[in-house]
């Protein structure tokens, strides 16, 4: 699955950083299948030049990793040219460097991807965060959000390739490898996207009462093209209205009835304050032992909570909780702010958000949507509710039949006294679909992320017991490994099972 020869690429991922960042260890175990303990031990020579290799998946991907110590040359006049055509930047820099070098060597990249490759995606990942304390992590999570992270196509993760990180970091190379094989471009984002977009240009002129394009693209870090095709939408829609300022330059306001909207509907809700995608620091590996699936609320279709069920008690503070913070937010005003963008995704002929989802470090939700009620499901990040989604269906189709006088009355007259009682249904309820997850995520019918990194783990240990004259065995072992993270990114689960019969039989015979 892995080519060290020239072939016609479909995509193309650059990985670039400082000198001695670790981006090459990250490329070596992720991308090559090199054993991760023994990477810790032993320090990789530093690059020279341009290391590539091809990745087959979904199309061949061309790999480059950029020598650090050459970084004058990439990013001088002359070898601009490689950056041509690159589908994603994977931007290694070490946690302990200062936010002001992490900051001027991500923008040196966004502006290359700007100049030559305005589409690319830009993947930063603050590597070794080993090394540092958690207040200091927490602390440079907030100045990298507020300086980098609201730049366009751009996402963060803190990485780190010790055993208590990487589950956490194997996950997040799981994501780069389907944001970096996804067809979306810069003016083809997802819906969802084009949503936040909107909701915060609209913010932004309500701030500014009258704002220029050009102040619009400064301040929103969005593309000229998204911001066009917003403002026609916007304009068709009477939410917003073009004027004339000095020298003929065209500025935007709010209609009065995008004032009366803004008011009524979005004033309130703010898609960072209800954002779940926290890079919490407590990584995933810390939450694998909880339950895979930790509660749902049921809601009517004015985002009003009718039933709160927890799998036990205290279970969302303590996954919806920030680094450093108390709490999250208060989790029943969640169907209130999805309520609210349902009804602005209609006034604007987008997306259906009946199968809306949000997933952050430590949690997944999701929402099921019936013709007067919502169910919002929360799940431990890592679970695979594909596997028993039917199971969940059934059973809320039956709750709904079985006592739609209930419901109906709640949402008539606002009370919830007598819904009360299908609390205790739905804990025991969660607690079955639990017991039956884990079956048959021990009898390996479904595949989850931690499943897949104790494979990953398992092949390292196998290749340990290993000497230098198993040489064979040992590319093996690489190819497995690789194409193990290639068939979770493409969530190929029937190969997940193939590569863990494969694992078995190797373990076995080397016994």
């Amino acid at each position: 699955m892995i080519r060290k020869k020239e072939s016609k690429m479909k995509k193309k991922i650059i990985f670039v950083g400082p000198p001695n960042a670790g981006k090459t260890t990250l490329r070596k175990i992720f991308f090559e299948g090199e054993n991760r303990s023994k990477l810790l031990e032993f320090a990789l020579e530093p690059t020279k030049g341009v290391e590539s290799m091809i990745l087959k998946l979904k199309g061949e991907v061309g790999i480059f990793d950029l020598a650090g110590q050459e970084n004058y040359k990439w990013f001088g006049t002359k070898k601009k040219t490689l950056f041509y055509e690159t589908n994603m930047f994977i931007v290694v820099i070490d946690a302990a460097a200062s936010m002001e070098e992490i900051a001027d060597f991500t923008k040196k990249v966004i502006n290359i991807r700007n100049d030559l490759t305005p589409s690319a995606f830009i993947y930063l990942l603050i590597h070794k965060i080993d090394l540092l304390e958690r207040d200091i992590i927490y602390e440079l999570k907030l100045q990298i959000k507020k300086e980098i992270a609201k730049t366009n196509l751009i996402k963060y993760a803190f990485t780190s390739i010790q055993r208590r990180f990487f589950l956490e970091t194997f996950s997040t190379f799981i994501d780069i490898l389907k944001v970096s094989t996804s067809e979306l471009t810069e003016f083809e984002e997802d819906d969802f996207k084009f949503l936040k977009n909107t909701i915060d240009l609209l913010f932004q002129i309500q701030n500014d009462v009258v704002i220029s394009k050009t102040d619009l693209i400064k301040k929103l870090n969005i593309s000229n093209k998204a911001i066009e095709n917003i403002i026609k939408i916007l304009e068709n829609k009477n939410h917003i209205k073009i004027s004339k300022k000095a020298q003929d330059i065209p500025v935007f306001s709010l209609t009065d009835k995008g004032k009366e909207y803004f008011d009524t509907i979005l004033k309130n809700f703010s898609l960072e304050k209800f954002e779940i995608d926290t890079n919490d620091i407590e990584m995933i590996s810390e939450r694998v032992g909880e339950p895979p699936f930790l509660g749902f609320l049921i809601s009517d279709n004015h985002g009003r909570t009718l039933i709160s069920t927890e799998v036990y008690d205290g279970v969302f503070d303590k996954f919806l909780r920030k680094d450093n913070e108390e709490t999250f937010t208060d989790f029943e005003l969640i169907p209130m702010f999805i309520s609210a963008l349902e009804s602005f995704s209609k006034v604007l002929n987008i997306k259906d958000l009946s199968g809306f989802k949000l997933k952050g470090t430590n949690i997944k939700m999701q929402t099921i949507r019936y013709q007067l009620l919502t169910i919002t499901l929360f799940m431990r990040r890592d679970t695979n509710i594909k596997a028993v989604m039917d199971q969940i269906k059934k059973w809320f189709d039956n709750i709904f039949e079985k006592y739609e006088n209930d419901f109906e009355t709640s949402i008539n007259t606002g009370q919830i006294s007598h819904l009360n009682h299908l609390t205790v249904k739905g804990k025991k309820w969660l607690d079955k679909l639990n017991q039956d997850y884990k079956k048959i995520s021990i009898s390996t019918e479904i595949i989850d992320l931690k499943h897949v990194t104790d494979l990953h783990e398992k092949l390292d240990e196998i290749s340990n017991n290993l000497d230098l004259q198993h040489s064979i065995q040992i590319q093996k072992l690489k190819e497995l490994k690789s194409n193990l993270l290639i068939a979770a990114a493409e969530e190929n689960f029937q190969e997940i099972k193939e590569i863990a019969k494969k694992i078995k039989y190797i373990h076995e015979s080397s016994l």
